[in-house]
């Protein structure tokens, strides 16, 4: 959650880096101090176990791109950034315009086959 106290801070803390305490964080949300500007969820993989889906559509994007690839062993690396699996896919570096570009291919892969659940 995002908060942001409605009243200045009585202390000055020594570095903006530093965070309140947890003790302070609590008392701040428990005092009716704060207003709640934003909740974030992290859906993928967090709240959704999708990856049965994503891994469908990298097995469609390796028999395109990398057929002698096994999405066995390359599911193995998931969870690292598209620029690294498409190094692994590709066996070689890509540019930002190729990560882009594959990324966003993949991703419509996978749109495509969750569609339905």
């Amino acid at each position: 959650m995002v908060y942001m106290p409605t009243e200045p801070r009585q202390k000055s803390m020594k570095s903006r880096s530093q965070k309140p305490s947890i003790s302070k964080r609590k008392e701040a949300f428990s005092s009716n101090k704060c207003q709640i500007f934003a909740v974030v969820f992290d859906m993928d993989g967090v709240i959704v176990d999708n990856m049965e889906y994503h891994k469908k559509a990298w097995g469609v994007f390796l028999k395109k791109y990398a057929p002698d690839v096994e999405l066995e062993g390359f599911s193995r690396h998931f969870g690292k950034v598209n620029k690294d699996l498409l190094k692994i896919v590709f066996k070689r570096e890509v540019s930002a315009r190729e990560e882009a570009r594959f990324g966003e291919e993949k991703e419509a892969i996978y749109r495509k086959i969750y569609a339905d659940h």
